[in-house]
């Protein structure tokens, strides 16, 4: 584990928890879950490239719910106490970690491109039928295309160092934004 991890492991509990709840929705048999990682019963690609980009989905709500609950108390900190300022911070802490950990890691975008493109290149060949043949010749531009874009855009982010910082701090800023904090 490194500083940041420690610095901010609810961020990294959640992004695991994101895997775990997304399994769960999907109905996807969760195997193992661990501190980073969270192991399930292979799926089919729609329901795996969900499992992949959950964090990224359920860790951005989370953040701006928890960032905008504190920035709602920024905007009044003259009259909160000592335990409403320390709820504050704790709320604050709480969504830059979620926000800083959203982000898809490199196993995960690499889950989630390589489920997508076995499929459509398995049914593209005809190993799957001529109806998921039909389907994928039918969708490659609407669904396919974008959701390869969105997966070689989350394994490009998991491996730009910081971003997840940076997305904190958007969110920060645009949470303040929004309460009237700025």
């Amino acid at each position: 584990m490194n500083l940041i991890e420690f610095a901010f492991f609810p961020g990294v509990l959640f992004h695991e928890f994101s895997h775990m709840l997304a399994c769960l929705f999907v109905g996807a048999k969760v195997t193992r879950i661990g501190f980073r990682s969270v192991t399930h019963h292979r799926t089919g690609p729609w329901r795996g490239f969900f499992i992949s980009f959950a964090p990224f989905l359920f860790g951005s709500l989370t953040a701006i719910l928890l960032l905008w609950v504190a920035q709602t108390g920024l905007k009044h900190w003259f009259a909160l106490d000592s335990l409403g300022l320390a709820t504050m911070l704790i709320f604050y802490w709480l969504g830059f970690s979620i926000a800083v950990f959203c982000f898809p890691s490199e196993k995960d975008a690499r889950n989630a491109m390589g489920i997508l493109f076995e499929f459509y290149l398995d049914s593209l060949l005809l190993k799957e039928g001529w109806l998921k043949w039909l389907f994928c010749v039918v969708t490659l531009i609407p669904i396919f295309a974008p959701m390869a874009f969105l997966a070689s855009l989350m394994l490009f982010f998991s491996r730009v160092k910081g971003l997840g910082l940076l997305w904190a701090i958007l969110l920060f800023l645009a949470t303040g934004f929004w309460v009237g904090v700025w």
